[in-house]
């Protein structure tokens, strides 16, 4: 069963590079989009984490977008475990 399930990876590779499935040997790249500029989108950034000794914040927890747009969100995490 070891030996089945350690080459049943590159088996898998093999057969998806084959088919043409994806290409596994470059990242997926990001395509130039049509913004939608008459239209704009509200984004609320919620980041609740349950039962971990951590807390999430968003900076920017409300965002203003246009469909179609890219947009980067920092989020600050704190450790609250006891030390």
């Amino acid at each position: 069963m070891f030996a089945f399930g350690y080459l049943l990876v590159p088996f898998y590779e093999r057969i998806c590079k084959a088919i043409g499935l994806r290409d596994i040997d470059r990242p997926d790249e990001v395509k130039a989009a049509q913004i939608d500029t008459t239209r704009t989108v509200r984004v609320e950034l919620d980041a609740n984490v349950n039962k971990l000794p951590l807390k999430f914040r968003s900076v920017t927890p409300i965002v203003n977008i246009h469909p179609g747009e890219l947009m980067n969100v920092v989020y600050e995490v704190e450790n609250t475990a006891p030390a």
